[in-house]
């Protein structure tokens, strides 16, 4: 019983001894495997080789009388892990130490060690290189190889009579303990170099993730300082904006008063009855008044714009009669209309409803039917049309000028936008109609586009929301 226990002790501490050598290879292997291939293999053999000679030097006494050395196993993971030039080298240690010992038996101990070698060289390979797919069954079949060469020795060097007698005296657990011993040392060098370079990984994603947290601390406040530019700038701006709106109200105010008496006189001069004046006088009188009034035209459009980039609007979305509204919109344009001997035709129902500002909607169609008889020609046709579908009117103010390019139409509706930019222009005007008129229609939830006729001039349509009582029907 005591040979028994004495056994158990001297296999769980040459497995223990070997075992954290193992580790200790498995923990430096990233670092061997990095180095030139010379020393790679001087190490992976030298290291492997001081396990093969204490094995030889010290067996494992696992019973009484039974030593069971696994030099085999040394020289076959020196080969895995090295190659046939570290395993050679760990083979030529075992031997020479094998030499230096003697013994009855060195000579078959010396072509063991070599069988072994060939052995393991052989199966390495026929083993695949990647390690990631090498499998237990793979370490075993190298294991029991390298294990049953070993004793194979004793028919190379021996009688067969002799090495019956040799191998039946201790060579199965010679082979079981080769057989277990090379994938359980295997799969510990293996998993601990795994588990280092996962380690490894692990702090370089650490490091990463900490140069990223700086870099993107570094964004941030980086964007914070930028944003409170920004939000700086933004309030210039907006401050800018309602200084050059109230200054652009103040001045229209300042202006429009005296214009505003400037007319009024104009007035009472042409209706002053018997002492009215005539001839020269009353055609200068005439010209004050029609300056005053584009004079006053102007501003108003201005003012206009200045109370749009102010907010100062809001639309009030009633129900109300399109016809009504453009009766309204023709009667106050008839005179330009007139001066210019124009028509203007209306194709509409009579009862269509609108959803929307009337007041601002009025203003709008001043702005485009002004601009239809500006811009048309003497005895042209102005049309207007209007169209129910589902929910919406669809209103179309067609005219006879110059009509409108495609790639300039968008650019039609920018504040101050003119079609002849130069200072010999036919028109005049501050080009802010078609800026205001859309942004009043915008308002009431409709659209207003333009485009040019395929039979010359402008088409501009305006889409207005259709009123419930009209969707009721």
């Amino acid at each position: 019983m005591s040979g028994v226990l004495s056994g158990i002790y001297h296999v769980v501490l040459h497995a223990s001894i070997m075992g954290l050598f193992c580790l200790w290879i498995g923990w430096q292997r990233s670092v061997v495997d990095a180095m030139p291939p010379g020393r790679r293999i001087l190490i992976w053999g030298a290291g492997f080789a001081v396990l093969a000679i204490l094995a030889l030097l010290q067996p494992t006494e696992a019973l009484p009388g039974l030593r069971i050395d696994i030099r085999a196993t040394m020289i076959a993971l020196s080969t895995l892990f090295g190659g046939p030039a570290a395993g050679f080298l760990t083979a030529v240690a075992a031997a020479l130490t094998r030499l230096a010992v003697g013994g009855p038996v060195a000579t078959t101990g010396l072509v063991s060690i070599g069988l072994c070698y060939l052995a393991a060289v052989a199966v390495l390979m026929t083993m695949r290189r990647r390690e990631g797919r090498r499998r237990i069954f793979q370490l075993l079949l190298l294991g029991g190889l390298v294990g049953i060469a070993g004793p194979a020795a004793s028919f190379v060097t021996n009688d067969w009579s002799t090495a019956l007698t040799l191998i039946g005296a201790g060579a199965l657990p010679q082979i079981i303990a080769v057989t277990l011993t090379v994938p359980i040392f295997a799969i510990i060098i293996i998993e601990t170099d795994r588990s280092r370079r996962s380690q490894e990984d692990l702090r370089t994603h650490e490091r990463e993730l900490r140069a990223a947290n700086t870099k993107l601390s570094e964004l941030a406040a980086q964007l914070e300082r930028r944003n409170g530019e920004y939000m700086a700038a933004l309030e210039r701006a907006e401050a800018f904006g309602r200084a050059k709106s109230q200054f652009m109200a103040n001045i229209s105010h300042e202006l429009r008063t005296p214009l505003n008496a400037v007319i009024g006189f104009s007035d009472l001069l042409l209706m002053q009855g018997p002492a009215e004046p005539s001839g020269t006088t009353r055609e200068y009188v005439q010209m004050i008044r029609a300056s005053g009034e584009r004079l006053l035209e102007i501003i108003n459009d201005v003012l206009t714009a200045a109370r749009i980039d102010g907010a100062g609007f809001e639309a009030e979305l009633r129900e109300f009669s399109l016809a009504a509204l453009l009766q309204e919109v023709t009667g106050f344009l008839e005179p330009a209309v007139n001066e210019k001997r124009q028509r203007i035709e209306r194709k509409l129902d009579d009862g269509l409803m609108i959803h929307g500002d009337a007041k601002l909607l009025r203003q709008a169609l001043i702005h485009v039917l002004g601009n239809a008889s500006k811009f048309g020609p003497r005895d042209s046709l102005i049309e207007i049309q209007a169209i129910a579908a589902a929910d919406m009117v669809e209103l179309t103010i067609l005219d006879q000028g110059p009509g409108i390019e495609a790639e300039t139409s968008e650019a039609a509706f920018r504040p101050f936008w003119q079609r002849d930019a130069s200072d010999t222009r036919e028109h005049g005007g501050l080009g802010l109609g078609l800026t205001i008129a859309r942004h009043f229609v915008e308002m009431q939830g409709g659209k207003i586009e333009i485009s040019r006729r395929a039979t010359g001039g402008t088409c501009v349509r305006i889409r207005l929301r259709r009123g419930a009582a009209a969707l009721a029907a």
